[in-house]
């Protein structure tokens, strides 16, 4: 396996400018960039010319001519250089390749079940990895490192997975992943919060493509938020923990893991939907669902719900009015452009992602002005953590000073 965190040692400020600018522009001529940048074409000519022969970026085909010779496109090479984005949640693991635009080559994800202590998730990455490489055609190519999004709280600065919540195996205690997967695959790598990841992929290559803003909010386990203005993600407090799943909406409610009383994550989480409609029908309620109380999860409620059981409907829209009251806070706050509402329970129920947008639309009026459009999932869907924290590790090469 060719591993190398180096992207081109002779980079500099204004190569690493020629670059970005192209990956997100690509294809686009000498013309354009110089409009950009404002460089000499004789000084884009040497910068460029490094990149071509590398194979970093390639001519692509000609643009269309406006009275001369028709203009060679620039766009990134394809097929030497990759990054792996690695999506570590609570319920699965995905590995990803990409290339540099990032753009997905292949995917590999399996269940984050009871088994998967943090040893055998390691040797997990590292078999997935060495499966993609392997199918590579060019054997010419170059690793160049790896991005992780996974749940808080997380250190990025020490590369640690900290103290998260609810994994179902023994271990994620204090686990320096970053420098055990650079052990393993010899490339430098970064963390970050996996709602970070998702909100970076689809602001880049997604929904948000082209917006100034970007409002990320993932319903799960935990009620996980991002947000993304000018492509500059406004970050919580120490990486920690997310501030929307923890925002108070009842004073004087329920006990929170954070010591708090009242946080959205009490009430709207999966373990709440859950335990909410466990408690309901212990109580005599009645439900279409024909499983053993204790065994019946969010997924068998969502499908209920669709098909029209008034309990299942009752303990998810309650549950998507809560988190609709903090969107709307939240949108007072930040007045995002764009708003994905992505996660396991906007994937499973239409009826709770209707009830999440119509709550915080009814709450925000009198604003002068709503987000553009309200989206369910997003554009890139299971892949935008994986292929964010791709985008991410690209960036942190960018920034680094051996680059």
């Amino acid at each position: 396996m060719k591993k190398d965190g180096r992207l081109l040692p002779s980079l500099n400020s204004y190569g690493k400018k020629i670059f970005s600018l192209i990956r997100t522009l690509g294809p686009v001529s000498k013309t354009e960039l110089q409009k950009r940048t404002k460089i000499k074409m004789s000084t884009l000519n040497r910068i460029l010319q490094p990149l071509v022969d590398q194979d970093i970026v390639r001519i692509v085909g000609d643009g269309d001519s406006t009275g001369g010779r028709r203009p060679k496109l620039y766009d990134i090479s394809t097929s030497k250089y990759f990054l792996v984005g690695i999506d570590l949640s609570r319920t699965y693991l995905q590995v990803i390749l990409t290339d540099l635009k990032p753009g997905l080559i292949d995917q590999r994800q399996i269940p984050m079940n009871e088994t998967m202590t943090p040893e055998k998730t390691l040797n997990v990455i590292e078999s997935m990895v060495k499966e993609m490489v392997s199918r590579l055609p060019n054997k010419e190519y170059k690793l160049l490192g790896a991005g992780i999004g996974a749940p808080g709280p997380l250190s990025r600065k020490e590369g640690m997975i900290l103290n998260p919540r609810r994994f179902a195996a023994n271990g994620w205690v204090n686990v320096p992943i970053c420098s055990k997967v650079e052990e393993l695959l010899g490339i430098p790598v970064i963390i970050d919060l996996g709602v970070n990841a998702a909100v970076t992929a689809e602001y880049m290559l997604g929904s948000g493509k082209e917006r100034s803003s970007l409002a990320f909010i993932n319903c799960g386990v935990g009620i996980r938020s991002a947000f993304i203005s000018e492509g500059k993600i406004v970050r919580t407090l120490n990486d920690r923990e997310d501030a929307f799943g923890h925002m108070i909406i009842d004073v004087d409610g329920i006990k929170c893991d954070c010591s708090n009383y009242g946080c959205i994550d009490c009430y709207s989480s999966i373990a709440a939907i859950e335990g909410n409609f466990q408690k309901a029908c212990k109580t005599g309620r009645s439900t279409l669902i024909k499983k053993a109380i204790e065994s019946i999860d969010y997924k068998d409620i969502c499908a209920a719900a669709e098909q029209g059981d008034e309990l299942s409907r009752e303990i998810l829209t309650n549950a998507a009015v809560i988190i609709g009251t903090g969107l709307s806070n939240y949108i007072k706050l930040l007045n995002p452009e764009h708003v994905i509402i992505s996660g396991p329970l906007a994937k499973r129920s239409q009826i709770f992602f209707d009830t999440v947008v119509s709550t915080a639309r009814k709450k925000c009026q009198g604003l002068h002005e709503l987000p553009s459009q309200f989206e369910r999932i997003g554009s890139l869907k299971d892949n935008a953590i994986a292929i964010g924290a791709s985008a991410l590790c690209l960036e942190n090469l960018l920034e680094r000073d051996s680059i």
